[in-house]
């Protein structure tokens, strides 16, 4: 409605250009909207090497709208445009951006009709192929005559006619055919012959009437051969008989719903037969709507306060001598010019009658708001008919009269804690009106206080990070809200600790052992200058000789053959690990020459030779920088390179290949004279062609297929990998495996081939592909230089000798404070076990995450690499971005599961844990609708976990169920710029007000809710960015999710429960969490997997949609995906069509639908004193427990 109206209604101008880029021939569209009705759009358009277009200059529509198409084949360049449309009365201008690209390399791939009859005319000859864009040249040759034909139609796409005038020669004629399109990129040469008799093509018109018993018709030859060979009849006899002929005027004036017309028969046949309809129903059409007038307006009052309402009321007349319908309207526009459209009422009134309409509103922000009353005289018709009037008014909105508050009561028992780069402050919450708190600080005893910060309402905490060490400062804090601010807190000054010094020992490897002694270099990275702690640099060993293979460099090259010598520095006298003594080698580059171009039958040629390589295997040829040809026979040592164009240069070298490598010629330029093709035509040898077929591409397993080859123009055949030879042949043989089989054949005229696969019958139904996507830290990580990098061991004895690198995560995948990584770590697969604090002392078993399951997939049939696959990623970065890495790995899987298949797979089976279900979740919303037939989610934090606070405010160690107190400030350090540790968080809709367990996950004196707990972690050293982190979950993609939307035909959730999970983290006062780690919070624990609180992993009421739930009463997070029963459960669920009811499936009795089962096993722990782990302290004065 706005865009309707006067001009200074007018919205601010966009244009969007659709698509954005294209190549030469793309059809772009220029879109604008918000422009002033009815006023010029002026448009500026930069060319890519910043000169200018002349300026256009357009009309904007009633609607402030315009809209035009541009063709790119019509661009002088490529490359980005910049277009800017500018509205000539308001001056606001408005940009957007389009790229050309080149037009695509064209490909002819047949000529219609082929062979072209030769005629006395000229012939349309139909062109098929791609990348035929406006501005193409056809270039046909024949002998010594070149012609080129443009193309000027934008049309083109697959096909296009030219008319081409053949050599009329005695015998038939030899062409080429070649596109080059604008950016002269040159397509293949396509050859097509012209017969030599003229064969007439004739074209019969339609027979006359029947007069004195006989009938004419023309026949005419299009082809103008000049003779009556096979002439169709142009007479013949027929009977007479009379039909009518009728002749109908138009249809008259429409009267009293009929319309009438007169027939007549022109051929007088006095019959009625066929005679059409004189009369038909018609419509009389409305008579033109009458004007409408305004006859009055109220605005009561024109005066309100924020928050209240008026009444819009607007009287309109019927001014016309009819019965019309008008639609009044009212539009309000905003002190910040935005504007809101109220509802279009109907008005049905007589002539000379008086109609009247009102709306009530409620004003929300303070300042002038302008009334705009309109009438329309049709609905939905602005455009076509107008507006009868229009009226312009306000109304003014004053803020409320407000009582102001009370002062909030001062806080107490301030409480000031130093580190040694930081001083947390904390004090007590008094009020329950403040609006938030003001933290006063000076710098000594005797300084002066000033405002340094602000915190929101309940947040008792800042820490304070402008500090310098040894320097002694003083704080005060006071509440505030609209009334004003309250007393001060008492005063609380802290020191900044002088930072003692830890050694950080580094230790090298153990040296040989010598005398049952090994021995290695300790060092201490932070130069403290003690030993305390200094790990051992002696231990006894026992001898065992390992060869040290020195090896010296590779030999001349000899009869293809390089030899090098390899000794045992440890004369251990075994071979074991012995690097290999030969390799082939090329031992010397070809040396490349030509011969002068000359003519061919086909155009112009220039052959091609080369000295031979001593070991090469093959040869290729290179033109212009790319591969141009591949010559297989080693013994030819020359090509002729023909599909060259006169007047053009060319550059070629060739590249001798074996097995070890490769090695170039000399390069030499061959520029092709203009004029070659005058007069000498030169005969050149026929290329060889090749044919290889099979008596079927499918047999079962162990049967015979039967393999029949042939050739023209060759001297020579091998088929491979067998050992068949011949020009032509057929042998048989047994398969038990697909193979292929290729046909080389070689001529003088050059070389060709050809293939025919034979692949083996499936005898087991081909299943839906399986990706495995785990959680998080749950891939290996590494980088070129250090292949592992997460986690910091790799087998056996290595994982309990370096443990404390899962504890500590290398300083090598921290990452910037923007969440980016600051080396280059990639995925290197998926952690199918890790280790837990009983299995280093080899108490029991690691933690099995997945090996249980893919060993369990694996005995069902499975096989990785054909319908198994996995799906690791870096889980440090941002889950959105990693979406994308999960879209290429699945397309991976697809075509690696499909090169073996005879039916062709499009979708594949998920199966997600942990923070590898939110994973799924976005890459199926974004990039996967259509891609995935089952999701089988496993413990996935769906509304978040309040164990991911516990990470950043205390760095609790993420994947394990323990905690030890001296890794803590280095997972704090690690997990800060983590985007996926914050997009762990609880969401907004993880909060139940009602519920013990879920109306609050974080405590400071007060439960914190959503935005409140944001702001707590803000002002507890969190990164910046966490806001735009953590709202990942409120995000409609994930917290509204369906399956169904996207394609899934089932989706099935398995969720572990009855084990102690971290629900709530209470502060204690005065803890400070961000100075002493050492300093612990008070959990309380609720139901979950140990990491997922119960209703989380289930989803909530939208965040998942699952089509059945199961639950593991008693299982784990991190083993769930093995834990008993589910690997069985998973294969069942894998191979339903649809999900089986728990009586059609073996479940084991920790597996359960009903949900009341957990909440048993919970009850039954509380009854057996079963407590949280004993290496988890809880503090004494804790308030939530």
């Amino acid at each position: 409605f706005a865009y309707f109206a006067v001009g200074a209604f007018a919205a601010t101008p966009q244009l969007y250009i659709t698509p954005s880029s294209g190549n030469r021939g793309t059809l772009f569209s220029y879109v604008g909207v918000g422009f002033t009705p009815n006023r010029v759009i002026i448009e500026t358009i930069v060319k890519p090497d910043g000169t200018s277009y002349p300026q256009n200059y357009y009309y904007a529509n009633s609607f402030g709208a315009y809209t035009r198409a541009y063709n790119s084949s019509n661009s002088s360049m490529v490359g980005t445009f910049t277009i800017s449309w500018q509205d000539d009365a308001t001056k606001q201008k408005t940009t957007a951006y389009q790229t050309i690209t080149a037009a695509p390399a064209p490909a002819i791939t047949s000529i219609s009709p082929n062979p072209v009859p030769a005629i006395n005319a000229s012939q349309w000859v139909t062109i098929n192929g791609s990348g035929f864009v406006s501005g193409l040249r056809i270039i046909l040759r024949t002998g010594s005559e070149v012609y080129t034909i443009p193309i000027t139609s934008a049309g083109w796409v697959n096909s296009t006619q030219v008319k081409i005038y053949p050599n009329l020669t005695a015998t038939p004629a030899s062409w080429t055919v070649q596109a080059v399109n604008p950016d002269n990129q040159q397509s293949n040469m396509f050859s097509f012959s012209v017969t030599a008799t003229c064969t007439p093509n004739w074209q019969t018109g339609s027979w006359s009437t029947c007069i004195n018993g006989q009938q004419t018709r023309t026949v005419t030859d299009s082809n103008n051969c000049g003779t009556t060979t096979n002439k169709p009849a142009t007479t013949q006899s027929c009977t007479v008989a009379c039909t009518p002929n009728w002749s109908c005027t138009g249809f008259g004036i429409c009267a009293n719903g009929q319309q009438t017309r007169t027939c007549t028969d022109t051929n007088n046949c006095g019959v009625m037969t066929g005679r059409p309809s004189l009369t038909q129903s018609c419509v009389t059409q409305s008579p033109a709507p009458p004007p409408a007038q305004i006859s009055n307006y109220s605005i009561n009052p024109r005066a309100v306060k924020r928050g209240e309402s008026a009444v819009l009321q607007l009287s309109v007349t019927n001014t016309g001598s009819s019965q019309w319908i008008f639609y009044v309207t009212t539009s309000l526009r905003k002190p910040d010019n935005t504007t809101i459209d109220l509802s279009l009422i109907p008005l049905s009134l007589n002539a000379g009658q008086q109609g009247n309409a009102s709306w009530t509103y409620s004003f929300d922000t303070e300042g002038n708001w302008d009334v705009v009353f309109g009438v329309w005289q049709e609905s939905g018709k602005v455009n076509s008919l107008g507006y009868a009037g229009w009226l312009n008014d306000y109304v003014t909105v004053s803020a409320p009269t407000t009582t102001p508050p009370p002062l909030p009561n001062a806080p107490t028992n301030t409480y000031a804690s130093a580190g040694t780069d930081r001083i947390a402050v904390a004090w007590a919450d008094n009020s329950s009106n403040e609006n938030g708190f003001r933290i006063e600080k000076k710098a000594g005893t005797n300084g002066i206080y000033s405002e340094i910060a602000t915190t929101g309402v309940n947040i008792a905490l800042y820490v304070d990070f402008s500090v310098s060490a040894g320097t002694t400062y003083c704080y005060r804090v006071r509440a505030y809200n609209t009334a004003g601010n309250s007393s001060y807190s008492n005063e609380l000054c802290a020191t900044i600790q002088t930072a003692t010094c830890t050694p950080n020992w580094q230790t090298g490897l153990w040296g040989t052992c010598t005398n049952g002694q090994q021995t290695r270099t300790v060092t201490d990275s932070n130069n403290c200058g003690i030993t305390a702690n200094k790990p051992a640099t002696i231990q006894s060993c026992t001898f065992t000789c390992t060869p040290n293979w020195s090896c010296t460099g590779f030999g001349t090259c000899t009869n293809n053959q390089q030899t090098r010598t390899c000794t045992d520095t440890n004369n251990c006298g075994v071979t074991t690990g012995k690097p290999g003594l030969t390799q082939l080698c090329v031992i010397q580059s070809p040396t490349l020459t030509y011969e002068n171009p000359v003519c061919l039958s086909v155009g112009p040629a220039v052959r091609l030779n080369w000295t031979a390589s001593t070991g090469a295997t093959s040869y290729t040829v290179y033109r212009n920088g790319s591969l141009y040809a591949n010559v297989l026979v080693t013994d030819l040592t020359f090509y002729n390179s023909a599909n060259v164009i006169a007047g053009q240069t060319y550059t070629y070298y060739v590249q001798a290949k074996n097995a070890a490598g490769s090695t170039n010629s000399n390069t030499v330029t061959v520029t092709i004279p203009a004029n070659i093709c005058g007069s000498t035509i030169l005969p050149i040898y026929p290329k060889p062609t090749a044919k290889i077929s099979a008596n079927s591409l499918s047999i079962p397993y162990n049967s015979q297929v039967k393999i029949t080859w042939s050739s023209t123009n060759a001297t020579s055949c091998t088929v491979s990998p067998t050992n068949w030879i011949g020009t032509s042949g057929s042998k048989t043989e047994t398969l038990t495996a697909s193979k292929t089989y290729t046909l080389n054949c070689s001529g003088q005229g050059g070389s060709a081939s050809d293939s025919v696969a034979v692949a083996i019958e499936s005898t087991t139904p081909q299943r839906t592909p399986v990706v495995i996507v785990p959680g998080i830290m749950g891939s290996n990580l590494g980088s070129q230089i250090d292949k592992q990098l997460w986690p910091g061991f790799l087998s056996g004895e290595g994982w309990r000798s370096a443990l404390s690198r899962l504890f500590a995560p290398s300083e090598k995948l921290d990452l910037y404070e923007n969440g980016l990584s600051k080396e280059d770590i990639f995925p290197t697969g998926i952690i199918e076990t890790t280790p837990n604090l009983y299995s280093i002392y080899k108490i029991k078993q690691d933690t099995d995450i997945f090996e249980t399951l893919i060993k369990t997939l694996k005995d069902n049939g499975y096989e990785e690499g054909v319908d198994l696959f996995f799906a690791p990623y870096d889980w440090r970065i941002n889950i959105i971005s990693s979406a994308d890495s999960l879209r290429k790995k699945i397309e991976e899987a697809l075509i690696m599961a499909n090169a073996k298949r005879i039916t062709k797979a499009t979708k594949v089976d998920i199966i997600a844990h942990s923070m590898g279900g939110l994973l799924a979740k976005y890459y199926i919303s974004g990039y996967g609708k259509g891609k995935v037939r089952k999701f089988i989610d496993i413990g996935t934090p769906h509304l978040g976990a309040p164990k991911a606070a516990a990470i950043l405010l205390y760095g609790r160690n993420p994947i394990l169920d323990f905690d030890i107190f001296f890794y803590r400030e280095r997972i704090k350090e690690f997990s800060r710029n983590s985007p996926s540790v914050y997009q762990l968080l609880p969401s907004k809709n993880y909060f139940v007000p009602d519920s013990k367990d879920y109306n609050y996950y974080v405590s400071n004196n007060n439960p914190l809710d959503y935005q409140q707990t944001i702001d707590f972690l803000k002002n507890s050293g969190a990164n910046k960015r966490l806001e735009e982190w953590s709202n990942l979950l409120n995000d409609s993609r994930l917290n509204q999710w369906n399956g169904a939307n996207y394609g899934v035909e089932k989706v099935v959730n398995i969720v572990g429960c009855g084990v102690d999970t971290i629900g709530k983290i209470s502060i204690p006062n005065p803890l400070i969490a961000n100075i002493s780690s050492a300093l612990r919070p008070n959990y309380t624990y609720i139901d979950g997997d140990g990491t997922v609180p119960l209703r989380s992993a289930e989803g909530g009421a939208t965040a998942l949609n699952a089509d059945a739930t199961y639950y593991v009463v008693g299982g784990k997070h991190g083993e769930l995906p093995s834990t008993n029963g589910v690997p069985a459960l998973i294969v069942s669920l894998l191979g339903e069509p649809q999900i089986p009811a728990s009586n059609k499936i073996t479940i084991s009795n920790n597996i359960t639908r009903d949900v009341q089962q957990c909440a048993n096993k919970k009850k039954e722990n509380v009854n057996n004193s079963t407590l949280p782990t004993p290496i988890e302290s809880i503090n004494s004065d804790a308030t939530h427990i």
